[in-house]
């Protein structure tokens, strides 16, 4: 019950059943206000979006786009997360910003199983200017062997 994951939630319940005692049977309490306070985060960050749309900030917009696709990453929906991350490219005005939204497109694709999309992002990640650090390099290295 540490996640806002209410999917994984439920279909984990379906599979323990009863068998590890009442503790772990389903709490419709919990998930019903986990469902009401992930919606309205949902709708403020949609909100907050729209805002920057209409400022026309880039940074933000970028901002809004990946904090809606943390939203959903952690939410358990892949394709929302990933629809938001892919929105920040448009946005994308550093390498280092090229760089954090192909590692979350990276992530995202990852557990789709999609590795062609995986792939894609590591050439285009390791294809961007100014790739010095260590750290980003053994990532892709990571990501390119499990692709």
């Amino acid at each position: 019950k540490n996640s806002t994951n209410t999917t994984l939630y439920q279909i984990l319940c379906s599979k323990i059943g009863d068998r590890l005692g009442p503790s772990y049977s389903l709490d419709l309490h919990w998930l019903q206000a986990v469902e009401k306070k992930a919606q309205q985060q949902q709708e403020k960050l949609e909100q907050e979006l729209n805002g920057y749309k209409t400022n026309l900030i880039k940074e933000s917009i970028r901002v809004g786009h990946t904090d809606l696709g943390d939203f959903f990453y952690e939410r358990g929906d892949l394709h929302q997360a990933f629809r938001s991350y892919l929105r920040t490219r448009d946005y994308c005005t550093t390498s280092k910003h090229i760089i954090a939204m192909c590692l979350n497109v990276i992530k995202v694709t990852i557990e789709m199983a999609n590795f062609a999309h995986v792939a894609n992002y590591i050439a285009k990640a390791e294809q961007t200017p100014d790739v010095q650090d260590t750290l980003i390099i053994a990532k892709l290295k990571c990501c390119s062997a499990l692709a």
